[in-house]
Protein backbone atom coordinates (compact mmCIF):
# COMPACT_ATOMS: atom_id res chain seq x y z
CA UNK A 1 0.00 0.00 0.00
CA UNK A 2 1.00 3.15 -0.87
CA UNK A 3 2.57 5.81 1.58
CA UNK A 4 0.26 8.44 1.26
CA UNK A 5 -2.56 6.39 1.46
CA UNK A 6 -1.89 5.12 4.89
CA UNK A 7 -1.31 8.67 6.20
CA UNK A 8 -4.62 9.16 4.45
CA UNK A 9 -6.49 6.78 6.39
CA UNK A 10 -4.83 7.69 9.92
CA UNK A 11 -5.71 11.27 9.66
CA UNK A 12 -9.67 10.05 8.94
CA UNK A 13 -9.48 8.41 11.67
CA UNK A 14 -7.94 10.59 14.05
CA UNK A 15 -10.57 13.30 12.71
CA UNK A 16 -13.29 10.87 13.67
CA UNK A 17 -12.08 10.65 17.55
CA UNK A 18 -11.68 14.51 17.74
CA UNK A 19 -15.10 14.72 16.46
CA UNK A 20 -16.73 12.15 18.82
CA UNK A 21 -14.62 14.07 21.80
CA UNK A 22 -16.31 17.15 20.98
CA UNK A 23 -19.90 16.02 20.50
CA UNK A 24 -19.08 14.24 24.19
CA UNK A 25 -17.65 17.68 25.61
CA UNK A 26 -20.55 19.66 23.98
CA UNK A 27 -22.94 17.56 25.95
CA UNK A 28 -21.53 17.46 29.39
CA UNK A 29 -21.71 21.09 28.97
CA UNK A 30 -25.43 21.57 27.92
CA UNK A 31 -26.73 18.75 30.06
CA UNK A 32 -27.35 21.08 33.40
CA UNK A 33 -28.95 23.73 31.13
CA UNK A 34 -31.31 20.49 29.69
CA UNK A 35 -32.20 19.53 33.02
CA UNK A 36 -32.84 23.35 33.62
CA UNK A 37 -35.04 23.25 31.04
CA UNK A 38 -37.61 20.78 31.41
CA UNK A 39 -37.60 21.51 35.71
CA UNK A 40 -38.25 25.13 33.75
CA UNK A 41 -41.45 23.79 32.43
CA UNK A 42 -43.63 22.65 35.25
CA UNK A 43 -43.51 26.74 36.02
CA UNK A 44 -44.54 27.43 32.94
CA UNK A 45 -47.25 25.79 33.02
CA UNK A 46 -48.40 26.86 36.45
CA UNK A 47 -47.76 30.37 35.22
CA UNK A 48 -50.07 29.65 31.67
CA UNK A 49 -53.00 28.23 34.48
CA UNK A 50 -52.28 31.41 37.15
CA UNK A 51 -52.38 34.16 33.60
CA UNK A 52 -55.81 32.22 32.54
CA UNK A 53 -57.57 31.96 36.26
CA UNK A 54 -56.66 35.80 36.39
CA UNK A 55 -58.27 36.94 32.66
CA UNK A 56 -61.37 34.89 33.58
CA UNK A 57 -61.52 37.24 36.98
CA UNK A 58 -60.65 40.51 35.22
CA UNK A 59 -63.55 39.49 32.55
CA UNK A 60 -66.11 39.17 35.61
CA UNK A 61 -65.01 42.21 37.25
CA UNK A 62 -64.70 44.55 34.33
CA UNK A 63 -67.02 46.13 31.87
CA UNK A 64 -66.74 44.78 28.34
CA UNK A 65 -65.31 48.17 27.51
CA UNK A 66 -62.80 47.82 30.34
CA UNK A 67 -61.78 44.53 29.55
CA UNK A 68 -61.11 44.97 26.03
CA UNK A 69 -58.84 48.11 27.39
CA UNK A 70 -57.06 46.18 29.21
CA UNK A 71 -56.33 44.13 26.42
CA UNK A 72 -55.24 46.73 23.92
CA UNK A 73 -53.01 48.02 26.39
CA UNK A 74 -51.16 44.60 26.64
CA UNK A 75 -51.49 44.46 22.79
CA UNK A 76 -53.67 41.53 22.83
CA UNK A 77 -56.43 41.35 20.33
CA UNK A 78 -58.47 38.08 20.51
CA UNK A 79 -55.37 35.53 21.93
CA UNK A 80 -57.13 35.73 25.14
CA UNK A 81 -60.27 33.03 23.88
CA UNK A 82 -57.74 30.15 24.65
CA UNK A 83 -56.90 31.49 28.10
CA UNK A 84 -60.22 31.92 29.15
CA UNK A 85 -61.04 28.27 27.77
CA UNK A 86 -58.47 26.86 29.79
CA UNK A 87 -59.45 28.85 32.93
CA UNK A 88 -62.98 27.01 32.11
CA UNK A 89 -61.82 23.84 31.74
CA UNK A 90 -59.68 23.92 34.74
CA UNK A 91 -60.93 26.20 36.95
CA UNK A 92 -61.19 24.05 39.67
CA UNK A 93 -58.11 22.74 39.88
CA UNK A 94 -54.98 24.45 41.45
CA UNK A 95 -52.20 25.21 39.29
CA UNK A 96 -49.82 23.79 41.42
CA UNK A 97 -51.85 20.39 40.99
CA UNK A 98 -51.65 20.24 37.07
CA UNK A 99 -47.75 21.90 36.99
CA UNK A 100 -46.44 19.14 35.30
CA UNK A 101 -48.39 18.25 32.56
CA UNK A 102 -46.49 20.23 29.90
CA UNK A 103 -48.66 23.51 28.29
CA UNK A 104 -49.52 22.40 25.07
CA UNK A 105 -51.55 19.43 26.68
CA UNK A 106 -53.10 21.59 28.73
CA UNK A 107 -54.59 23.77 25.98
CA UNK A 108 -55.41 20.60 24.23
CA UNK A 109 -57.32 19.88 26.84
CA UNK A 110 -59.42 22.97 26.98
CA UNK A 111 -59.67 23.63 23.31
CA UNK A 112 -61.59 20.70 23.21
CA UNK A 113 -62.98 20.19 26.36
CA UNK A 114 -66.49 18.75 25.45
CA UNK A 115 -64.20 15.41 24.04
CA UNK A 116 -62.20 15.05 26.89
CA UNK A 117 -64.35 16.10 29.89
CA UNK A 118 -64.09 12.24 31.21
CA UNK A 119 -59.54 12.69 31.23
CA UNK A 120 -60.56 16.04 33.05
CA UNK A 121 -63.01 14.78 35.38
CA UNK A 122 -60.65 11.37 36.25
CA UNK A 123 -57.72 14.29 37.13
CA UNK A 124 -59.82 15.18 39.79
CA UNK A 125 -59.26 11.33 41.58
CA UNK A 126 -55.74 11.14 40.35
CA UNK A 127 -53.02 11.59 43.21
CA UNK A 128 -50.18 12.81 41.78
CA UNK A 129 -50.99 14.38 37.86
CA UNK A 130 -47.93 13.91 35.70
CA UNK A 131 -47.48 14.03 31.09
CA UNK A 132 -47.65 10.15 31.42
CA UNK A 133 -50.82 9.92 33.84
CA UNK A 134 -52.84 12.36 31.14
CA UNK A 135 -51.22 10.44 28.46
CA UNK A 136 -52.32 7.25 29.28
CA UNK A 137 -56.02 8.85 29.86
CA UNK A 138 -56.04 10.12 26.34
CA UNK A 139 -55.31 7.09 25.04
CA UNK A 140 -58.25 5.25 26.92
CA UNK A 141 -60.46 8.11 25.68
CA UNK A 142 -59.73 7.69 22.27
CA UNK A 143 -59.78 4.04 21.79
CA UNK A 144 -63.36 3.53 24.05
CA UNK A 145 -64.70 6.24 21.68
CA UNK A 146 -67.33 4.43 19.40
CA UNK A 147 -66.35 5.04 15.89
CA UNK A 148 -69.62 7.83 13.80
CA UNK A 149 -71.56 6.57 11.64
CA UNK A 150 -72.37 8.86 8.90
CA UNK A 151 -75.10 8.60 6.47
CA UNK A 152 -73.79 8.16 3.13
CA UNK A 153 -74.39 11.86 1.02
CA UNK A 154 -74.18 11.94 -2.49
CA UNK A 155 -73.76 15.92 -2.14
CA UNK A 156 -70.44 18.08 -2.59
CA UNK A 157 -69.53 21.34 -2.54
CA UNK A 158 -68.36 24.00 -4.91
CA UNK A 159 -66.28 26.80 -4.35
CA UNK A 160 -68.69 29.21 -4.41
CA UNK A 161 -70.86 27.61 -1.78
CA UNK A 162 -72.96 25.49 -4.25
CA UNK A 163 -73.76 22.27 -4.14
CA UNK A 164 -73.73 19.45 -6.99
CA UNK A 165 -74.58 15.54 -6.25
CA UNK A 166 -71.89 12.90 -7.45
CA UNK A 167 -72.84 9.53 -7.81
CA UNK A 168 -70.22 7.09 -6.27
CA UNK A 169 -68.76 4.53 -8.59
CA UNK A 170 -70.41 0.98 -10.03
CA UNK A 171 -68.80 -1.96 -9.32
CA UNK A 172 -70.37 -4.79 -11.21
CA UNK A 173 -68.77 -7.92 -11.99
CA UNK A 174 -70.69 -8.21 -15.26
CA UNK A 175 -70.61 -4.55 -16.10
CA UNK A 176 -73.86 -4.19 -17.58
CA UNK A 177 -74.68 -0.87 -15.78
CA UNK A 178 -72.11 0.58 -17.71
CA UNK A 179 -72.57 -1.00 -20.85
CA UNK A 180 -75.72 -0.62 -21.52
CA UNK A 181 -75.70 3.49 -20.64
CA UNK A 182 -72.29 3.60 -22.68
CA UNK A 183 -74.61 1.95 -25.47
CA UNK A 184 -77.86 4.73 -24.65
CA UNK A 185 -74.88 7.48 -24.73
CA UNK A 186 -73.91 6.90 -28.14
CA UNK A 187 -77.01 5.61 -29.97
CA UNK A 188 -79.15 8.42 -28.37
CA UNK A 189 -76.29 11.19 -28.17
CA UNK A 190 -77.64 11.86 -24.45
CA UNK A 191 -75.06 13.00 -21.23
CA UNK A 192 -74.60 10.02 -18.99
CA UNK A 193 -76.57 12.70 -16.35
CA UNK A 194 -79.44 12.91 -18.79
CA UNK A 195 -79.87 9.27 -19.33
CA UNK A 196 -79.28 8.85 -14.93
CA UNK A 197 -81.54 11.67 -14.77
CA UNK A 198 -84.60 10.26 -16.54
CA UNK A 199 -84.49 6.67 -15.16
CA UNK A 200 -84.72 8.40 -11.94
CA UNK A 201 -87.51 10.43 -12.79
CA UNK A 202 -89.41 6.87 -14.28
CA UNK A 203 -88.37 4.96 -11.30
CA UNK A 204 -90.02 7.74 -8.72
CA UNK A 205 -93.20 7.58 -10.81
CA UNK A 206 -93.77 3.89 -10.28
CA UNK A 207 -92.83 4.31 -6.76
CA UNK A 208 -95.89 7.12 -6.65
CA UNK A 209 -98.30 4.80 -9.11
CA UNK A 210 -98.04 7.11 -12.13
CA UNK A 211 -96.81 4.09 -13.76
CA UNK A 212 -98.10 1.18 -14.33
CA UNK A 213 -96.01 -2.47 -15.61
CA UNK A 214 -97.99 -4.38 -17.95
CA UNK A 215 -97.21 -7.62 -19.20
CA UNK A 216 -99.47 -7.16 -22.13
CA UNK A 217 -99.48 -3.63 -23.52
CA UNK A 218 -102.43 -4.86 -26.90
CA UNK A 219 -104.90 -6.34 -24.21
CA UNK A 220 -104.24 -2.57 -21.90
CA UNK A 221 -105.01 -0.96 -24.97
CA UNK A 222 -108.15 -2.74 -25.70
CA UNK A 223 -109.88 -2.17 -22.35
CA UNK A 224 -109.49 2.12 -22.72
CA UNK A 225 -111.16 1.32 -26.29
CA UNK A 226 -113.73 -0.71 -25.33
CA UNK A 227 -116.96 0.44 -25.12
CA UNK A 228 -118.51 0.25 -21.39
CA UNK A 229 -122.02 1.43 -19.90
CA UNK A 230 -121.75 3.44 -17.38
CA UNK A 231 -124.37 3.84 -14.17
CA UNK A 232 -124.95 6.61 -12.08
CA UNK A 233 -124.88 5.52 -8.18
CA UNK A 234 -128.79 7.10 -8.26
CA UNK A 235 -129.54 4.67 -10.53
CA UNK A 236 -129.63 2.19 -7.99
CA UNK A 237 -130.60 4.57 -5.26
CA UNK A 238 -133.78 2.98 -2.88
CA UNK A 239 -137.70 3.61 -4.19
CA UNK A 240 -139.80 6.23 -3.05
CA UNK A 241 -137.45 9.15 -3.49
CA UNK A 242 -137.25 12.29 -6.14
CA UNK A 243 -134.28 9.84 -7.80
CA UNK A 244 -137.21 7.45 -9.34
CA UNK A 245 -137.13 8.98 -12.75
CA UNK A 246 -133.42 8.85 -13.27
CA UNK A 247 -133.32 5.07 -12.97
CA UNK A 248 -133.34 4.93 -16.92
CA UNK A 249 -130.67 6.69 -19.22
CA UNK A 250 -133.22 7.07 -21.61
CA UNK A 251 -136.60 8.57 -21.23
CA UNK A 252 -139.51 5.91 -21.53
CA UNK A 253 -142.97 6.68 -22.29
CA UNK A 254 -145.64 5.56 -19.83
CA UNK A 255 -148.29 3.29 -20.56
CA UNK A 256 -151.83 5.47 -20.53
CA UNK A 257 -154.06 2.69 -19.60
CA UNK A 258 -154.75 -0.72 -18.25
CA UNK A 259 -154.07 -2.29 -21.16
CA UNK A 260 -150.79 -0.89 -21.97
CA UNK A 261 -149.98 -2.12 -18.44
CA UNK A 262 -151.07 -5.74 -19.41
CA UNK A 263 -148.83 -6.04 -22.50
CA UNK A 264 -145.76 -4.53 -20.53
CA UNK A 265 -145.90 -6.85 -17.21
CA UNK A 266 -146.48 -9.62 -19.69
CA UNK A 267 -143.24 -8.98 -21.92
CA UNK A 268 -141.18 -7.79 -18.79
CA UNK A 269 -142.93 -11.42 -16.53
CA UNK A 270 -144.10 -13.82 -19.12
CA UNK A 271 -143.98 -16.71 -16.36
CA UNK A 272 -145.58 -14.06 -13.55
CA UNK A 273 -148.75 -15.21 -12.65
CA UNK A 274 -150.51 -12.08 -11.88
CA UNK A 275 -154.72 -11.94 -10.98
CA UNK A 276 -155.55 -8.54 -11.91
CA UNK A 277 -152.90 -5.95 -13.24
CA UNK A 278 -154.65 -3.02 -11.97
CA UNK A 279 -154.39 -3.84 -8.66
CA UNK A 280 -150.63 -3.50 -8.47
CA UNK A 281 -149.06 -0.98 -6.20
CA UNK A 282 -147.19 1.61 -8.55
CA UNK A 283 -144.27 1.11 -6.30
CA UNK A 284 -143.65 -3.01 -7.12
CA UNK A 285 -143.58 -1.33 -10.54
CA UNK A 286 -140.50 0.89 -10.32
CA UNK A 287 -138.66 -1.95 -8.16
CA UNK A 288 -138.92 -4.80 -10.60
CA UNK A 289 -137.98 -2.05 -13.53
CA UNK A 290 -135.02 -0.17 -11.42
CA UNK A 291 -133.84 -3.94 -11.08
CA UNK A 292 -133.98 -4.98 -14.37
CA UNK A 293 -131.85 -1.84 -15.48
CA UNK A 294 -129.38 -2.32 -12.39
CA UNK A 295 -128.45 -5.79 -13.98
CA UNK A 296 -127.47 -4.28 -16.84
CA UNK A 297 -123.98 -3.31 -15.10
CA UNK A 298 -123.07 -6.74 -14.81
CA UNK A 299 -120.83 -7.83 -17.44
CA UNK A 300 -122.64 -11.04 -17.68
CA UNK A 301 -125.77 -9.61 -18.56
CA UNK A 302 -125.69 -8.64 -22.29
CA UNK A 303 -129.37 -9.59 -23.24
CA UNK A 304 -132.93 -9.49 -21.63
CA UNK A 305 -132.72 -12.72 -21.01
CA UNK A 306 -130.09 -12.74 -18.68
CA UNK A 307 -131.82 -10.30 -16.77
CA UNK A 308 -135.01 -12.20 -16.43
CA UNK A 309 -133.09 -15.37 -15.66
CA UNK A 310 -132.61 -14.07 -12.22
CA UNK A 311 -135.89 -13.73 -11.00
CA UNK A 312 -138.34 -15.41 -13.26
CA UNK A 313 -141.29 -15.28 -10.77
CA UNK A 314 -141.10 -11.77 -8.90
CA UNK A 315 -143.34 -11.58 -6.25
CA UNK A 316 -145.98 -9.15 -6.09
CA UNK A 317 -148.74 -8.51 -4.05
CA UNK A 318 -152.02 -8.08 -5.05
CA UNK A 319 -154.10 -5.22 -3.43
CA UNK A 320 -157.76 -6.09 -2.21
CA UNK A 321 -158.97 -2.44 -2.53
CA UNK A 322 -157.51 -1.21 -5.68
CA UNK A 323 -156.15 2.23 -5.38
CA UNK A 324 -153.89 2.13 -8.56
CA UNK A 325 -153.83 5.75 -10.37
CA UNK A 326 -152.82 4.87 -13.93
CA UNK A 327 -151.87 9.03 -14.42
CA UNK A 328 -148.74 8.36 -12.84
CA UNK A 329 -146.93 11.25 -11.92
CA UNK A 330 -144.01 12.46 -13.65
CA UNK A 331 -141.58 13.32 -10.70
CA UNK A 332 -142.47 9.15 -9.61
CA UNK A 333 -142.18 7.10 -12.31
CA UNK A 334 -140.17 9.09 -15.55
CA UNK A 335 -141.67 7.34 -18.45
CA UNK A 336 -141.73 3.52 -18.81
CA UNK A 337 -140.78 1.74 -21.95
CA UNK A 338 -139.79 -2.26 -23.17
CA UNK A 339 -136.90 -3.70 -22.71
CA UNK A 340 -135.78 -4.65 -26.97
CA UNK A 341 -133.45 -7.74 -28.15
CA UNK A 342 -130.28 -6.38 -26.51
CA UNK A 343 -131.82 -5.56 -23.11
CA UNK A 344 -132.48 -1.70 -23.30
CA UNK A 345 -135.55 -0.11 -22.91
CA UNK A 346 -137.03 1.61 -26.07
CA UNK A 347 -139.11 4.80 -25.99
Amino acid sequence: MPQQAIIADDYQAFAQQELERYIEAQAEAIAPFVNFSFQGLPAATETILRHALALASEKQKRSRTEYKKLLSDHGWEGEDKKYLKVAAAFGSFSPQDLAQIEPDTIFLLAKNSKKYQLVIDQLQNTGEVTQQAVRELIKQQRKSREPKLEKPSIWRRTKNGGRYCQIPPIHEQHERTGITLQQMMDSEGLTAQQIVAEGISLRQAYKEGRLVLVDDASALESQFHSPTLEMSSDQTDAVGTDEEANCWSEPIEKPTNSNNIREFQAQEHPTAEVENIDVLDKQQLIERDCTGVSALKDDNSSSRDNILAVDDKPPLKVISKPQFNTTFPQHTFGKLGLLDGNGFYQQ
